[in-house]
Protein backbone atom coordinates (compact mmCIF):
# COMPACT_ATOMS: atom_id res chain seq x y z
CA UNK A 1 0.00 0.00 0.00
CA UNK A 2 2.36 2.51 1.03
CA UNK A 3 1.57 5.95 0.25
CA UNK A 4 -0.99 4.89 -1.99
CA UNK A 5 -4.79 6.17 -1.24
CA UNK A 6 -7.44 3.93 -1.31
CA UNK A 7 -10.21 4.43 -4.33
CA UNK A 8 -12.40 7.50 -3.55
CA UNK A 9 -15.68 8.56 -5.43
CA UNK A 10 -14.91 11.92 -5.30
CA UNK A 11 -10.81 11.27 -6.50
CA UNK A 12 -8.85 9.32 -8.88
CA UNK A 13 -6.75 6.82 -7.44
CA UNK A 14 -3.41 8.89 -6.38
CA UNK A 15 0.39 7.48 -6.13
CA UNK A 16 2.22 8.89 -3.69
CA UNK A 17 5.95 8.70 -3.43
CA UNK A 18 7.42 11.41 -0.99
CA UNK A 19 6.76 9.96 1.57
CA UNK A 20 7.39 6.06 0.05
CA UNK A 21 10.69 7.19 -0.06
CA UNK A 22 11.50 8.73 3.07
CA UNK A 23 9.87 5.64 4.84
CA UNK A 24 12.11 3.65 2.59
CA UNK A 25 8.92 1.63 0.93
CA UNK A 26 9.49 -0.08 -2.15
CA UNK A 27 7.22 0.14 -5.35
CA UNK A 28 3.46 -1.92 -5.59
CA UNK A 29 5.12 -4.21 -7.16
CA UNK A 30 7.56 -5.78 -4.37
CA UNK A 31 6.88 -7.12 -0.93
CA UNK A 32 6.26 -4.10 1.47
CA UNK A 33 8.42 -4.20 4.07
CA UNK A 34 8.12 -2.82 8.02
CA UNK A 35 9.45 0.74 7.96
CA UNK A 36 12.27 1.25 10.37
CA UNK A 37 11.47 2.75 13.69
CA UNK A 38 13.86 5.28 16.16
CA UNK A 39 12.80 5.72 19.85
CA UNK A 40 10.35 8.92 19.71
CA UNK A 41 11.20 11.98 21.45
CA UNK A 42 8.04 12.79 24.11
CA UNK A 43 9.41 16.38 24.49
CA UNK A 44 8.47 17.14 20.84
CA UNK A 45 5.05 15.70 20.89
CA UNK A 46 3.32 18.98 22.09
CA UNK A 47 4.33 20.56 19.04
CA UNK A 48 2.62 17.87 16.91
CA UNK A 49 -0.79 17.33 19.28
CA UNK A 50 -3.83 19.25 18.23
CA UNK A 51 -6.44 19.32 15.30
CA UNK A 52 -5.91 19.56 11.14
CA UNK A 53 -7.73 19.99 8.19
CA UNK A 54 -6.90 18.19 5.67
CA UNK A 55 -8.91 18.75 1.87
CA UNK A 56 -9.52 14.77 1.44
CA UNK A 57 -10.30 13.24 5.20
CA UNK A 58 -11.50 16.60 6.84
CA UNK A 59 -10.68 16.88 10.17
CA UNK A 60 -7.75 14.64 11.46
CA UNK A 61 -6.30 14.66 15.65
CA UNK A 62 -2.91 13.83 16.80
CA UNK A 63 -3.07 13.30 20.46
CA UNK A 64 -0.57 11.93 22.56
CA UNK A 65 -0.33 9.17 25.79
CA UNK A 66 1.66 7.26 27.49
CA UNK A 67 1.62 4.49 24.68
CA UNK A 68 2.82 7.07 22.35
CA UNK A 69 0.85 9.62 19.78
CA UNK A 70 -2.69 8.70 17.55
CA UNK A 71 -3.66 10.00 14.28
CA UNK A 72 -7.74 10.02 14.36
CA UNK A 73 -8.90 10.30 11.28
CA UNK A 74 -12.54 9.08 9.33
CA UNK A 75 -13.26 7.52 12.52
CA UNK A 76 -10.40 5.51 13.08
CA UNK A 77 -7.47 5.67 15.62
CA UNK A 78 -4.04 4.55 14.01
CA UNK A 79 -1.28 4.47 16.83
CA UNK A 80 1.86 6.24 15.62
CA UNK A 81 5.21 4.74 15.60
CA UNK A 82 8.67 6.99 15.14
CA UNK A 83 11.10 6.50 11.78
CA UNK A 84 12.27 9.94 12.03
CA UNK A 85 12.41 12.64 14.62
CA UNK A 86 9.37 14.52 12.96
CA UNK A 87 7.82 11.17 10.57
CA UNK A 88 5.93 8.98 12.36
CA UNK A 89 3.95 5.84 10.45
CA UNK A 90 1.23 3.48 11.48
CA UNK A 91 -0.86 0.79 10.42
CA UNK A 92 -3.28 1.50 7.29
CA UNK A 93 -6.97 0.44 8.28
CA UNK A 94 -7.82 -2.15 6.00
CA UNK A 95 -4.75 -3.83 6.97
CA UNK A 96 -2.35 -3.65 4.26
CA UNK A 97 0.59 -1.12 4.67
CA UNK A 98 1.26 1.91 6.65
CA UNK A 99 0.67 5.06 6.39
CA UNK A 100 2.79 8.04 7.06
CA UNK A 101 2.65 11.28 9.20
CA UNK A 102 5.24 13.92 8.72
CA UNK A 103 5.04 16.89 10.80
CA UNK A 104 6.66 20.42 9.35
CA UNK A 105 7.75 23.16 12.26
CA UNK A 106 8.40 26.71 11.50
CA UNK A 107 11.72 26.43 14.60
CA UNK A 108 12.33 23.77 16.75
CA UNK A 109 9.09 23.68 19.63
CA UNK A 110 6.61 26.06 17.80
CA UNK A 111 3.36 24.03 17.47
CA UNK A 112 3.39 22.25 13.61
CA UNK A 113 1.15 24.89 11.31
CA UNK A 114 0.85 21.81 8.78
CA UNK A 115 1.47 18.14 8.92
CA UNK A 116 1.96 15.50 5.66
CA UNK A 117 -0.71 12.19 5.86
CA UNK A 118 0.88 10.32 3.07
CA UNK A 119 1.04 12.69 0.27
CA UNK A 120 -1.34 14.67 1.64
CA UNK A 121 -0.98 18.23 3.50
CA UNK A 122 -3.34 19.20 6.43
CA UNK A 123 -3.03 22.72 8.35
CA UNK A 124 -3.90 22.98 11.84
CA UNK A 125 -7.22 24.48 13.04
CA UNK A 126 -7.95 25.97 16.01
CA UNK A 127 -11.19 26.55 16.87
CA UNK A 128 -12.89 30.13 17.72
CA UNK A 129 -13.80 29.90 21.27
CA UNK A 130 -16.50 33.00 20.71
CA UNK A 131 -18.35 31.18 17.89
CA UNK A 132 -21.59 29.61 18.48
CA UNK A 133 -22.90 28.20 15.56
CA UNK A 134 -26.84 29.04 14.61
CA UNK A 135 -29.39 25.95 14.51
CA UNK A 136 -32.04 27.34 12.82
CA UNK A 137 -28.93 27.59 9.90
CA UNK A 138 -27.91 23.96 11.02
CA UNK A 139 -31.06 22.91 10.65
CA UNK A 140 -31.77 24.23 7.02
CA UNK A 141 -28.41 22.06 6.08
CA UNK A 142 -30.06 18.79 7.52
CA UNK A 143 -31.10 16.47 4.35
CA UNK A 144 -29.99 14.23 1.37
CA UNK A 145 -27.68 15.46 -0.85
CA UNK A 146 -26.94 13.84 -4.49
CA UNK A 147 -24.22 12.84 -6.37
CA UNK A 148 -24.15 14.93 -10.00
CA UNK A 149 -22.85 11.96 -11.79
CA UNK A 150 -25.44 9.54 -10.59
CA UNK A 151 -28.40 11.57 -9.06
CA UNK A 152 -28.48 9.04 -6.21
CA UNK A 153 -27.54 10.38 -2.43
CA UNK A 154 -24.12 11.03 -1.55
CA UNK A 155 -23.99 12.33 1.54
CA UNK A 156 -26.56 12.51 4.38
CA UNK A 157 -26.61 15.29 7.07
CA UNK A 158 -29.00 15.42 9.99
CA UNK A 159 -29.29 17.78 13.24
CA UNK A 160 -29.23 15.55 16.79
CA UNK A 161 -30.81 16.62 19.49
CA UNK A 162 -27.52 18.32 20.90
CA UNK A 163 -27.04 20.70 18.19
CA UNK A 164 -24.85 19.37 16.25
CA UNK A 165 -24.79 18.25 12.56
CA UNK A 166 -23.81 14.96 11.55
CA UNK A 167 -22.98 13.44 8.44
CA UNK A 168 -23.06 10.04 6.60
CA UNK A 169 -21.08 9.62 3.20
CA UNK A 170 -21.99 7.27 0.50
CA UNK A 171 -18.36 5.96 0.26
CA UNK A 172 -17.63 5.43 3.89
CA UNK A 173 -21.14 2.80 4.86
CA UNK A 174 -21.92 2.37 8.09
CA UNK A 175 -20.03 5.41 9.29
CA UNK A 176 -21.49 8.58 10.69
CA UNK A 177 -19.32 11.66 11.30
CA UNK A 178 -19.56 14.39 13.80
CA UNK A 179 -19.42 17.83 11.86
CA UNK A 180 -16.99 20.59 13.08
CA UNK A 181 -18.12 24.14 11.99
CA UNK A 182 -15.02 26.13 11.15
CA UNK A 183 -15.68 29.33 12.79
CA UNK A 184 -19.00 29.73 10.00
CA UNK A 185 -22.54 28.62 9.74
CA UNK A 186 -21.84 26.79 6.41
CA UNK A 187 -18.45 25.64 6.42
CA UNK A 188 -17.48 22.06 7.86
CA UNK A 189 -15.09 19.69 8.62
CA UNK A 190 -16.39 16.04 8.88
CA UNK A 191 -14.01 12.63 9.05
CA UNK A 192 -15.35 12.74 5.52
CA UNK A 193 -13.66 15.54 4.03
CA UNK A 194 -14.43 19.59 4.25
CA UNK A 195 -17.22 20.95 2.51
CA UNK A 196 -19.83 23.96 2.62
CA UNK A 197 -23.17 24.30 2.28
CA UNK A 198 -24.95 27.04 0.00
CA UNK A 199 -27.85 27.86 -1.89
CA UNK A 200 -29.54 24.28 -1.56
CA UNK A 201 -26.58 22.58 -2.05
CA UNK A 202 -23.30 20.96 -0.46
CA UNK A 203 -19.62 21.61 -2.28
CA UNK A 204 -17.28 19.46 -1.44
CA UNK A 205 -13.84 19.32 -3.64
CA UNK A 206 -14.70 21.12 -6.21
CA UNK A 207 -17.75 19.00 -6.26
CA UNK A 208 -21.61 20.41 -6.33
CA UNK A 209 -24.25 18.08 -4.71
CA UNK A 210 -27.97 19.31 -4.87
CA UNK A 211 -30.06 18.98 -2.43
CA UNK A 212 -32.91 16.36 -2.47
Amino acid sequence: MGSRMAPHNLYPTITGTIYDQLLGLPADSEPEPHPTSIQPDPLTWPAYVGAYLSRLWGLLTITAGSEGLTLEMAGQKIPLTAHMPNIYFGPHPNGSGFRSVGFIQDAPGDPCPYMMVDSWAARRFTPDPAFTPDLALLQSCAGIYLSPATGREDIRLRLAEDGRLWARFAWLPQMEFPCTPLNSHTHFASGGGIFTIEEGALIINGWRLPKE
